[in-house]
C-alpha cells in the first residue's frame, strides 16, 4: 500500500506540473479560455483580472503538483488537491449542462478533450485526491524525508520557475504554439473552405450588452460588434486545422475581404494589434518602417487589429504625431475577433507573414525580414 500510496502522489503530481507548463507556456491562450469562462458565467466585469486570474491558476497547479511528486508538504498538498479537483468537477459539469463551453482548457491550447472526457478525468483524479487524503496519516508522516527549510526553498523554487516561464512566453515570446494558425498552414485553402469541406458558420456579435448570431448571408450593421464564429462541420477536420469561419478579416467598412487578400500574390505581411494603446513608440516605428519597406519590396502590409475602428486610429495617429510620420505612412487596416487575432501570434504587434497563401513566419515585430 505504501508503494502505491507514493505511485498515485507522483503520478498526480506529475500530472499536475504538466498542466501548468503546458498553461504557462501559452499564457495567452489560458488567458482568452479564462475570459470565456468569465463570459460565460456573466462575470465580463471581472475580465480585467483575466492574466492574474490565468498566472494564479498556473501556480496554483503546479505548486500542487511539485508538492505531491516531492513529497513535500503532503498534509496541506493534498487538502488543497481535493479542494482544486471538487471545484473543477463542478465547473465541468456546469460545461456539461449549462455553459456554452466546448473544452475546458485543461492543457491550455495543446490537448482539447470534450467535456465527457474532462468529466470521466476529473472524477480519477477526485479518486485519487480522496485516496491520498484517506491514507493513514500517520505513515505519511513518517515517509516525509525533507526538511522544513528544504521544503520552503523546493516550493519557492517551483513558484519562480512557473512565474518565469509564464512571464517570458507572456512579454517575450511564447515558449509553444499550441494555435492553429501554426507555420505552414495553409491561409488561402482555409479561407476557401479546405478542399471542399462542407460547413455551417454561426457568427456572433454583440450590441449593447445583447447577443445575437447572424449568418454570413445574414451579418449586421457596423454597430454591432463581433465576439466569435461558431462552426458545425459535415466533416470533421482533423485536429489542430481551422475552416474558413476560424480565419475572417475586415476592413473599415465592415466587409469581409479575408480571401481578396490572400489572393494577391506574393508576400503578405500582417502586424496583429490587439491593445493598440499598449504598443510602443519604437513599436510604431517599426510597423511604420514595415509599411514602406513592404511597398518598396512588392509586398501589401496590414494592421489587423481585434478592438474598435477609433481607438486604433487614435492610437496609431498620435504615434505618427509623435514620430513625425506622415498620414501616407499609416498602414492599411483590418479587423478580425480577438481569439483570431490572438490564434495568429499571440504578441500584441506580433509579425505573420504569408507567402503565396502559406503562413511562412511568426515572431516578434521586427522590420528585418527581407
Amino acid at each position: 500500500m505504501r508503494y502505491l500510496y507514493r505511485g498515485v502522489a507522483i503520478a498526480v503530481g506529475l500530472f499536475f506540473m504538466l498542466f501548468a507548463i503546458l498553461k504557462a507556456a501559452d499564457p495567452m491562450g489560458t488567458i482568452l479560455k479564462v475570459e470565456e469562462y468569465l463570459q460565460a458565467m456573466g462575470l465580463e466585469g471581472l475580465q480585467s483580472l483575466s492574466t492574474t486570474i490565468a498566472a494564479l491558476l498556473c501556480l496554483v497547479e503546479f505548486i500542487i503538483g511539485a508538492a505531491l511528486a516531492a513529497k513535500v508538504r503532503m498534509a496541506l498538498a493534498v487538502p488543497l488537491l481535493l479542494l482544486f479537483m471538487a471545484v473543477m468537477t463542478i465547473i465541468t459539469i456546469l460545461n456539461l449542462t449549462i455553459l456554452p463551453i466546448d473544452d475546458c482548457g485543461c492543457f491550455g491550447e495543446a490537448i482539447k478533450l470534450s467535456n465527457t472526457e474532462t468529466f470521466l478525468k476529473n472524477l480519477l483524479l477526485l479518486g485519487c485526491a480522496l485516496f491520498l487524503l484517506l491514507y493513514p496519516k500517520g505513515d505519511c508522516a513518517k515517509r516525509i524525508s525533507i526538511s522544513p527549510k528544504r521544503a520552503m526553498l523546493l516550493m519557492g523554487a517551483a513558484v519562480v520557475l512557473e512565474l518565469l516561464i509564464f512571464s517570458y512566453s507572456l512579454w517575450y515570446k511564447p515558449l509553444a504554439d499550441f494555435g492553429q494558425f501554426r507555420k505552414g498552414t495553409d491561409l488561402r485553402e482555409m479561407a476557401e473552405g479546405g478542399a471542399g469541406a462542407l460547413y455551417d458558420a454561426l457568427f456572433v456579435y454583440q450590441k449593447e450588452g445583447r447577443r445575437e448570431s447572424f449568418t454570413l448571408d445574414n451579418l449586421p450593421d457596423t454597430t454591432w460588434t463581433f465576439v466569435e464564429s461558431i462552426v458545425s462541420s459535415a466533416e470533421d477536420s482533423p485536429s489542430g486545422e481551422g475552416t474558413a469561419a476560424d480565419f475572417q478579416l475586415k476592413n473599415g467598412a465592415g466587409e469581409y475581404i479575408t480571401q481578396d487578400i490572400l489572393a494577391e500574390e506574393g508576400r503578405v505581411l500582417f502586424s496583429i494589434v490587439s491593445s493598440a494603446e499598449s504598443l510602443s513608440l519604437k513599436d510604431w516605428e517599426t510597423i511604420f518602417r514595415l509599411a514602406a519597406q513592404s511597398e518598396a519590396h512588392n509586398a501589401r502590409f496590414y494592421l489587423v487589429c481585434c478592438q474598435l475602428q477609433q481607438e486604433v486610429i487614435d492610437a496609431m495617429a498620435a504615434a505618427a504625431e509623435s514620430l513625425g510620420a506622415e498620414p501616407a505612412e499609416l498602414p492599411y487596416l483590418l479587423y478580425t475577433d480577438k481569439k483570431t487575432a490572438l490564434s495568429l501570434n499571440r504578441l500584441n504587434g506580433g509579425l505573420v507573414v504569408v507567402d503565396e497563401g502559406v503562413l511562412s513566419y511568426k515572431d516578434r515585430l521586427t522590420s528585418t525580414i527581407w
